[in-house]
């Protein structure tokens, strides 16, 4: 498990990251750009009223959107993934999950946009109603209760586009179910590791955004590093 403490993997990231740092800022300036489009068009999309149909609608343009943003992440994925693996990597790279099996990657955007209105919509209609009928103390707790559903969810399925990236022939079904055995007993690792970079997003505030260039891709090939290691472990058990 020592291949797994944060100290560890951040170390081996900074060397995996010597002499990539132009093409990593590139590709999160790709990103970024792309997610600034995606995001202008989501707020074209919002309903200019609350009738049936334009909330339909709506919901139905934010799935597309959530879509293609996961179909750009699963790019992401696949060029850390190389990296991480020392295998070729290129900018395109970022655009490989758009014409390689992008179905699968649909289905999970559908199911974790699913999972964030519901926590949203239990919440709020605990907001709403709760403070009435429960106690003060219950409210919290289910509140409480709602949001860690939703944190296990994130850290189950938070792999499924680096497990698409390593073998985007998979089906959706059998990724959920990789995703499940895959964070078995390391949940709370990847929560710690999440947590070790709270002193960086810091400075990324401080630099007014600008260090978020050099933070992500640190923190992405991190990430990457520690899936990639469990699924090395897994594959020397079997």
């Amino acid at each position: 498990m020592k291949q797994l403490k944060p100290r560890v993997l951040k170390r081996e990231a900074r060397i995996k990251m010597q002499g990539n740092y132009g093409a990593l800022v590139t590709a999160a300036l790709i990103v970024f750009g792309c997610t600034f489009l995606l995001n202008i068009v989501l707020t074209l999309l919002a309903p200019a009223s609350t009738t049936l149909l334009s909330a339909l609608l709506y919901l139905a343009g934010l799935l597309i959107v959530n879509t293609l943003y996961n179909v750009l992440s699963a790019g992401v994925s696949r060029l850390y993934l190389n990296l991480a693996t020392d295998q070729p990597f290129s900018l395109r790279d970022l655009f490989y999950a758009f014409s390689t099996h992008p179905e699968p990657i649909a289905v999970y955007s559908a199911v974790s946009l699913a999972a964030e209105a519901g926590v949203l919509y239990v919440i709020l209609i605990l907001l709403a109603y709760g403070a009435r009928h429960l106690g003060f103390q219950l409210l919290i707790l289910l509140m409480l209760a709602a949001l860690l559903v939703f944190l296990w969810f994130v850290l189950t399925f938070s792999c499924f586009l680096f497990l698409h990236a390593r073998d985007p022939r998979k089906s959706a079904k059998e990724l959920f179910r990789d995703c499940i055995h895959l964070m078995k007993g390391h949940r709370l690792a990847l929560f710690w590791l999440s947590l070790t970079f709270f002193g960086v997003l810091v400075l990324c505030i401080l630099s007014f955004g600008i260090g978020l260039l050099f933070a992500m891709p640190y923190m992405q090939i991190t990430t990457t590093l520690f899936y990639e290691r469990i699924a090395e472990m897994e594959e020397k058990e079997k």
